[in-house]
């Protein structure tokens, strides 16, 4: 990489090189017409290729945010931070550390974060702008009561509003009761559906999972998409009956079945 110490004249000509083409101009140009003014030029040796590596699209974008954020991690490390594996570990604003943290895998970090001392921070937690005390135990695992909690919360929701489809569809029908029930199922379980699944895949949780402070991610952290919705959704009606909490004790990852296959995950929020 070249260091250079432009002239007024070279500034000047540099202008008017932009104003002629793109609005752009690359190194070689500036070196030639450093050249031609006989300006000093000094070389510089950058450390790694990522500290002057152009950024033109998006994916260019994606990849260079992974290694910002992986050179994070690298440099708690260092500070004697153990983080299970740093590749699915995210940082989104500033971490600080006190001694002997442990940071299990999947974790992110969102805003103005400290971790006291002999910290343990459990697998595809979700901390923002918190403080921890020294010797907190993060426990990751969203228990059956949580989830308990976050299933009434929606389905009281989810079933005011059935009575409300209900409602429409009497009045509908000239005030007549309902007596094709195909038809009121076609109408109310898509609607259950998309509540679920937009929530899911845009806000990461619902109304129920926000009371109860957990949400719904994939392994990497990101948002689940629709068609991994689907399959949860589908999969979760067997799970109201009781087949998805034995599985849970069948697989070694000890989740229901309608995580297990749709490979989503719950996350506990620490806010």
């Amino acid at each position: 990489m070249q260091k250079i110490e432009l002239g007024d004249k070279i500034q000047a000509d540099v202008q008017d090189e932009i104003s002629k083409s793109q609005k752009e101009y690359y190194l070689t140009d500036i070196v030639a017409l450093a050249k031609k003014d006989n300006t000093k030029i000094v070389t510089h040796e950058a450390k790694n290729e990522s500290t002057i590596s152009g950024i033109n699209s998006k994916a260019e974008l994606i990849a260079m945010e992974k290694i910002m954020k992986q050179k994070k991690n690298e440099k708690l490390i260092e500070q004697g931070v153990t983080i299970i594996d740093s590749s699915r570990t995210e940082i989104r604003g500033s971490l600080v550390c006190g001694s002997d943290v442990e940071i299990d895998v999947g974790c992110i970090f969102e805003g103005e974060v400290k971790l006291g001392n002999n910290v343990k921070v459990g697998a595809y937690s979700h901390v923002i702008d918190s403080n921890i005390l020294n010797n907190s135990n993060m426990k990751s695992d969203v228990t059956l009561l949580r989830r308990i909690g976050s299933i009434s919360y929606d389905f009281f929701l989810v079933f005011s509003f059935v009575f409300f489809v209900a409602g429409v569809v009497i009045l509908v029908n000239n005030k007549e009761p309902i007596t094709n029930s195909f038809f009121f199922f076609l109408v109310t379980l898509p609607a259950i559906f998309l509540y679920f699944s937009i929530s899911w895949v845009k806000g990461k949780q619902t109304l129920g999972m926000r009371a109860w402070k957990f949400e719904i991610i994939q392994k990497n952290g990101d948002n689940i998409t629709f068609k991994q919705s689907f399959i949860r959704f589908s999969l979760a009606l067997i799970s109201l009956v009781g087949l998805g909490i034995i599985f849970q004790f069948l697989n070694k990852n000890r989740l229901p079945i309608h995580d297990y296959y749709s490979k989503t995950y719950l996350s506990s929020i620490y806010k």
